[in-house]
């Protein structure tokens, strides 16, 4: 027995709520979250499946299925609490340290040391390319994979330490955590093949005759045998063309190629390294965990090292993930690891004892101590800071949309012009049927993805127009959507209310005055930058004599690339000037306009066309100046 393991139970409880405190020091901002992309996919995704289908596909495992255990998370607290991000959260949180508490058990089991077990989880608990795991519950299928993967190897690992096998209630437990480790994630395959190392390894079998192996299988074995029994048809299932093969990144390609890639990748993230391990890199990186299991002839090294390597192989052979897959086999990882320190930590007690005059367990609480210091510091230099939750996308839309209209009719025609989720993800899509509970609601968004896009020019009416302005959503009239779109008529207005002869960026009611190509900025900004086309809308109160007015800057980084800045100027589609720009910095336009192209009874129409627009080079975005004000003088 280990010298934490004589400790009173106050010392163990103390080491315990220290791991706690470790993981939540680096994660616990994610208690906060909003919701994700990924969670209202999610959602979206089982609440528009009929239930009776959910839960027979928590029954039925070997159906196509996706991941039907974390629907039963999803639509059982959506039904109680609604679209409220904070249960999930809390449950995926609660989750977190309740496996923190499973993998010091099983590795403490394993290892037949509590020192090893607690060092091994304080190493496994928290990594900073697992960012995305933690700040995201739509990777929850991770987290209860490892929870029912590691409760399913508690009841076995219990079940043979007293020299019996699996039978009766034991064996219920067993085969239900692995059922419901199959329904969190297809990672759950890699049990069977990890129960039959941990015999091998733990309870050699001494097999002389074909039948003393058949008999080993039915009672040693029966754990693996069952497991590998309910994959017979649920790995078929999961990977056909009903199941995960319907999204071309989850399609396997069995091939030394794409193994030596994906591992490169993970152990790339595991190390932090800049790049992803080249294929002698994986082969050196195996090759000297092996050496050293060797010299140290360890059998429990060896486990760990296989237990990563097995757990990891679902993941080997499709598009590399990002590093939060690694949560599962990165556990065996951290016993290998932890088993190499408390070997270094006995041996040097053991070579000068009088010279350290320690004990081994004022050694171990060093050596605890220690590593967390040394894996926080870093951990913390790599770790990315929480998304903000407070103008979280989502969280906005949620809030004003159901702020203007707490109900819509069943099946409204909705057109959302510009939004803060615009681009080529359906996250307000999804969004709008789950708040108004609408599964037939018509949403079409100007800017999102392709299938949601429709040419202005063939829009037809629409029970509601939005679009985002400023910091807020606002509705736009209904009455012509085309015309509505094209110079963004706020909804209940008169022509020209609330619309003058002048605007600066800084003013609350600028986006008023917006038409196109005027990148969204936040309230009281001093400028606003353009794309290559910006338009304004204006209500004049008379036509003579007038100036159009214009203040920008042209800022200095874009202007290395795009050299002297050419601008024409047009005033309801009359090009009014062409202005050659030299010289970086602060710009004002002042130019007449003729009478005849205004107009007092409608909108007049400005725009400037930048003719050599910085192009970035990150998303193609076609640039053009820093506008600070417009309008009309005398």
């Amino acid at each position: 027995m280990s010298s934490i393991a004589r400790r009173p139970f106050i010392w163990r409880l103390l080491a315990g709520l220290f791991i706690g405190a470790y993981f939540l020091a680096f994660t616990w901002r994610a208690l906060f979250m909003y919701f994700s992309g990924d969670d209202v996919m999610n959602l979206y995704g089982y609440w528009t499946q009929p239930a009776g289908d959910l839960v027979r596909a928590n029954i039925l495992f070997w159906t196509p299925y996706y991941r039907p255990f974390g629907g039963l998370i999803y639509r059982t607290l959506f039904a109680v609490f609604g679209f409220n991000p904070h249960p999930l959260y809390i449950l995926y949180y609660a989750s977190f340290l309740l496996n923190l508490y499973l993998a010091y058990v099983v590795l403490k089991r394993i290892s037949g040391s509590a020192e090893t077990g607690a060092l091994a989880t304080l190493i496994w608990s928290v990594h900073a390319n697992f960012a995305y795991l933690y700040y995201n519950a739509g990777s929850l299928y991770d987290v209860y994979c490892f929870l029912f993967f590691f409760l399913a190897l508690l009841v076995y690992v219990r079940v043979r330490e007293r020299g019996e096998y699996l039978k009766g209630w034991v064996l219920v437990v067993f085969v239900a955590s692995f059922i419901c480790c199959l329904n969190s994630k297809e990672m759950g395959a890699a049990l069977p093949p990890v129960l039959i190392v941990y015999e091998l390894w733990f309870h050699t079998p001494r097999w002389r005759r074909l039948s003393e192996a058949g008999n080993w299988l039915i009672h040693e074995g029966r754990g693996a045998l069952l497991a590998s029994v309910c994959l017979i048809g649920y790995i078929p299932a999961k990977t056909s063309a009903q199941g995960l093969a319907r999204t071309p990144a989850y399609v396997s390609h069995f091939t030394w190629s794409t193994y030596i890639h994906d591992t490169g990748v993970y152990l790339g993230y595991l190390t932090y390294s800049s790049q992803p391990f080249t294929s002698v890199g994986v082969i050196v990186f195996y090759g000297l965990l092996a050496v050293v299991e060797l010299l140290l002839r360890s059998r429990l090294m060896w486990f760990g090292l296989l237990f990563f390597q097995i757990t990891l192989l679902p993941v080997s052979f499709v598009s590399a993930r990002e590093g939060f897959v690694l949560y599962l086999p990165n556990a065996g990882l951290a016993l290998y690891v932890a088993i190499l320190l408390v070997w270094i930590k006995d041996k040097l007690l053991s070579i000068s004892p009088r010279l350290l005059r320690l004990s081994s367990s004022t050694a171990m609480a060093l050596i605890f101590v220690a590593t967390a210091t040394a894996l926080g510091v870093i951990h913390y230099k790599h770790w990315q800071p929480a998304p903000p939750s407070a103008d979280a996308p989502i969280k906005i839309a949620k809030e004003q949309l159901l702020g203007m209209y707490p109900k819509l009719d069943p099946g409204a025609k909705v057109l959302v012009v510009q939004s803060p989720l615009d681009g080529g993800v359906w996250d307000l899509f999804f969004t709008l049927r789950l708040i108004y509970l609408d599964k037939d609601l018509f949403v079409t968004q100007l800017n999102g993805p392709p299938a949601q896009q429709v040419p202005v020019d063939q829009l037809d009416h629409y029970d509601h127009i939005f679009t985002y302005q400023g910091d807020r959503y606002v509705e736009l009239d209904n009455r012509d959507t085309r015309r509505s779109v094209r110079l963004r008529l706020v909804k209940a207005n008169q022509p020209g209310a609330r619309i003058g002869e002048s605007m600066t960026v800084a003013s609350a009611d600028a986006y008023k005055y917006f038409v196109d190509d005027i990148i969204m900025c936040q309230p009281k900004s001093v400028s606003c930058w353009t794309l290559d086309a910006p338009q304004m809308k204006f209500w004049l109160s008379s036509t003579k004599d007038r100036f159009l007015t214009m203040s920008f800057s042209v800022a200095q980084a874009t202007f290395q690339q795009t050299g002297p800045l050419v601008i024409d100027y047009f005033v309801n589609d009359h090009l009014l000037e062409r202005v050659r720009y030299a010289t970086d910095g602060d710009q004002t336009y002042r130019h007449a306009v003729p009478a005849s192209w205004l107009r007092t009874d409608d909108y007049t129409i400005v725009k400037m066309q930048v003719r050599n627009p910085y192009i970035a080079p990150a998303d193609g975005a076609k640039l053009g100046v820093l506008l600070v004000s417009a309008g009309f003088a005398n």
